[in-house]
């Protein structure tokens, strides 16, 4: 998408605001005043959730109900924190 931008606009962004950039999140935890080791993220893809966890750098815990499927999980060279079926299954 930020390719068609660019060839649109024919400019390059000075900053890239999105997942895996920790920048995405660093305005909510300087508001809460969190440290990375106080925070978690949640999500279903490892090349941008588990990356923005991996880069914070926090704890990371993946969804199985999207995009990764748990054989993927087994050829990791990092692993989540914790993997779990759905969102619902933290309830528990």
């Amino acid at each position: 998408m930020l390719a068609l931008i660019e060839k649109a606009t024919k400019r390059t962004p000075f900053k890239v605001f999105g997942k895996p950039h920790p920048e995405m999140v660093a305005h909510i935890m300087k508001k809460y005043r969190a440290h990375p080791l106080e925070v978690v993220i949640i999500g279903d893809r490892i090349y941008t959730d588990m990356e923005l966890a991996r880069r914070i750098p926090c704890d990371f815990i993946l969804v199985l109900s999207g995009e990764t499927e748990r054989a993927e999980v087994t050829n990791l060279k990092e692993q989540p924190s914790l993997v779990v079926e759905n969102i619902g299954s933290l309830i528990k």
